[in-house]
């Protein structure tokens, strides 16, 4: 009797669809090898950076530029802001300038608010602290009310450069306004550089120079509004 050929021998299309098979799962295994070694390993979260005051002060005094004039008897209200900042600030990297006017973003840097906030509530809180509660100021984005019973100043700010340049200095390059309310033309405007040495290469250090930058910038303004007032009441005999 003749053996059955289809089950002594081998099926030539289940040998094929085996092949075909293995040589798909080894293309497989190789395109996902090299994804790998392409991408690496996954990026690690960014760090994130807040300005701050540059003169060390009590929690109350923070919470207390945040409030504004509200339990201060006596306080002349400041509103400090709007604050705008160059378009190419207004982003969450922290931005560094190298050499010529080629710019470096960090994208393991990155602020921890906009940059425009962080320079509202740090000029604030400086001008809260330097003026020891003679000017009460509050950030703008706090949604303050500016009509009716408004009397103080307002303070806007316009920043046209604000990093650290090659040379490890942060310069900041602002404009501010002193206006009060029903006046059309401000009574302070003016334009100023101010520069902090970052002492060393870390993010770290240059941010604490950008706090310094800062805290200039907030000793000129709150010089201005002690001027203002000064020709608004003045002392006895003058």
């Amino acid at each position: 009797m003749e053996a059955n050929p289809r089950i002594k021998g081998t099926n030539p299309d289940m040998k094929t669809k085996t092949v075909f098979f293995t040589r798909a799962v080894l293309s497989l295994s190789l395109m996902l090898s090299c994804a790998c070694t392409i991408m690496g390993k996954p990026s690690p979260p960014p760090d994130y950076f807040m300005l701050s005051a540059a003169s060390k002060i009590s929690p109350a005094e923070e919470t207390l530029a945040a409030k504004g004039p509200e339990g201060r008897a006596g306080s002349i209200p400041v509103i400090v802001g709007p604050v705008e900042v160059a378009a190419y600030l207004d982003r969450p990297q922290i931005i560094r300038m190298s050499s010529g006017s080629r710019l470096l973003f960090s994208e393991g840097c990155r602020w921890a608010e906009p940059l425009e906030r962080g320079i509202e509530r740090v000029v604030s809180t400086q001008i809260n602290r330097k003026s020891l509660g003679f000017f009460a100021a509050r950030p703008f984005s706090l949604n303050t009310p500016l009509e009716g019973g408004f009397t103080g100043y307002r303070v806007i700010i316009n920043c046209y450069g604000f990093e650290e340049h090659s040379d490890g200095k942060v310069i900041l390059d602002a404009e501010w306004t002193i206006s009060t309310p029903g006046k059309d033309i401000p009574l302070v405007e003016k334009r100023a550089s101010f520069a902090s040495e970052a002492a060393g290469s870390t993010t770290e250090h240059t941010v604490e120079a950008m706090n310094r930058a800062l805290a200039q910038l907030s000793a000129a303004i709150e010089k201005d509004l002690i001027s203002l007032q000064n020709r608004a009441f003045p002392s006895p005999g003058h």
